[in-house]
């Protein structure tokens, strides 16, 4: 469960560093969390962390990153177990993707 943990932790550390700005040092952390959760097999995990990352390219003025980034987190949900937890989260990242591709 430690490994859970840090997934957490690095998916905090990156919210925090993009409210305060360092799109750079968010996306570091988020990448730490992807090599994790693929090592753990947690495909819900990885997909909302390849959702935050596209969140972060999209406010960078990169829509075309933030939008592969969405693509690729609703591949990972449609493998995972289907529950309340992984249609919201395929809900939400439909709704960033739709907003992503319109730019």
């Amino acid at each position: 469960m430690p490994d859970l943990d840090a997934i957490t932790l690095y998916n905090r550390l990156a919210l925090r560093a993009r409210r305060n700005g360092s799109a750079e040092q968010a996306l570091l952390h988020l990448s730490d969390a992807l090599r994790l959760s693929r090592e753990h097999s947690r495909p819900l995990l990885e997909a909302h962390s390849r959702n935050s990352m596209g969140m972060i390219y999209a406010l960078a003025g990169r829509p075309e990153l933030a939008a592969s980034c969405c693509r690729d987190a609703l591949c990972l949900v449609g493998r995972a177990t289907a529950n309340n937890a992984s249609r919201r989260l395929a809900s939400t990242i439909t709704a960033n993707l739709a907003a992503f591709e319109q730019v």
